[in-house]
């Protein structure tokens, strides 16, 4: 089972989300992928609102394992008070899931992933072509799908990553994404955007995967060393998951047809100024240990958005700081493995 999401950060979206909890009252929103990181976010978000501010907005999640989702969920499918909080799981897979026929939902979010490997991108775009489907289908008037920064591919030159670059051989993940995007909004361009999402920290982003910031504080809390295996010299920017539910859900409400939006910080540090930085905040401080070798990996070396699009159309900012989100993130990671019985230091 997992925590609930800190309370703060719950009152933190719904302050700064007005606007677009305006327009989802009433309303019916369908989140695909809902038991990831993002997705968990956005449906415990949109419980909290009905649960805290009366609205009252239809909750529909896509999941392949209803059994396991309302085990790992139950404060937001049976909480306590439940007073205006509907949400409702639905089995099946984004390729092929078919809601009753005459369901409708206005407002959509498109957020299940596979990680690219043999025959899985083939998936991700059948995911997209199948959700232009469903949108049509179902009477939706606003879709956003989460996109990602792979879509750039590679920098040869630092710099900021705008929506008027043009893709530089980017990777499997970053061509599923693409074309995805290409298959969404050339089928819905009235009614939908996209959200290309770089960096982020936050409570249940996974902590022993592929983001550095997850692995740096899984270090951390366990007291073991921060270990790098190049030089830390790649450069990223993070910003905090409230922040980014808030960006999304302005995105799909307020979001220009067809519009493509940057989803991150444009704030930069090295990883090994990062790693630096949790050692420094996380108790009980474990030493960090760099590598010599240049840090080449796969993807950009300067990987930051330009998020001047957002900020300018949509009025959205970074609000939370990183040193905040680092210490946020430990707090609830430290919690949730004291309560799975795990040892921390």
């Amino acid at each position: 089972m997992r925590v609930s999401l800190p309370k703060e950060d719950l009152d933190h979206i719904l302050e700064n989300s007005s606007a677009s909890l305006g327009r989802l009252n009433h309303k019916s929103v369908f989140i695909t992928g809902a038991s990831g990181f993002i997705g968990s976010w956005l449906a415990e978000a949109l419980a909290y609102a009905n649960q805290t501010w009366r609205t009252n907005t239809k909750i529909g999640v896509l999941v392949r394992n209803p059994d396991k989702f309302k085990a790992m969920y139950p404060h937001i499918i049976d909480p306590i008070s439940a007073i205006g909080n509907r949400i409702e799981v639905f089995r099946g897979d984004m390729t092929l899931f078919n809601a009753p026929a005459n369901r409708v939902f206005n407002y959509v979010i498109h957020c299940a992933n596979r990680a690219v490997s043999a025959g899985s991108a083939g998936k991700n775009k059948a995911g997209a072509e199948h959700i232009v489907n469903f949108a049509r289908r179902h009477g939706t008037e606003r879709l956003l799908f989460l996109s990602s920064g792979a879509v750039y591919g590679k920098r040869k030159v630092e710099g900021f990553f705008t929506e008027k670059d043009k893709p530089i051989e980017p990777n499997a993940y970053g061509q599923s994404k693409l074309e995805c995007e290409k298959e969404i909004l050339g089928g819905l361009g009235d009614i939908a955007s996209a959200g290309r999402l770089f960096s982020f920290a936050g409570p249940r982003l996974p902590l022993d995967g592929q983001f550095a910031v997850g692995n740096f504080v899984r270090n951390a809390i366990h007291g073991e060393p921060i270990v790098l295996k190049g030089d830390g010299s790649p450069v990223r920017s993070y910003l905090y998951v409230s922040d980014l539910v808030i960006w999304l859900l302005k995105i799909l409400t307020h979001g220009s047809p067809a519009g493509i939006y940057n989803v991150g910080s444009s704030i930069p540090i090295t990883i090994a100024d990062l790693a630096d930085r949790v050692s420094t905040l996380v108790s009980p401080h474990p030493p960090v240990l760099l590598g010599t070798l240049p840090d080449t990996g796969q993807g950009s070396h300067f990987y930051v958005p330009d998020t001047l699009k957002a900020r300018e159309e949509l009025r959205l900012l970074q609000s939370v700081g990183l040193d905040d989100a680092i210490k946020k993130m430990a707090r609830y990671s430290a919690t949730e493995a004291c309560s799975q019985g795990l040892p921390i230091r």
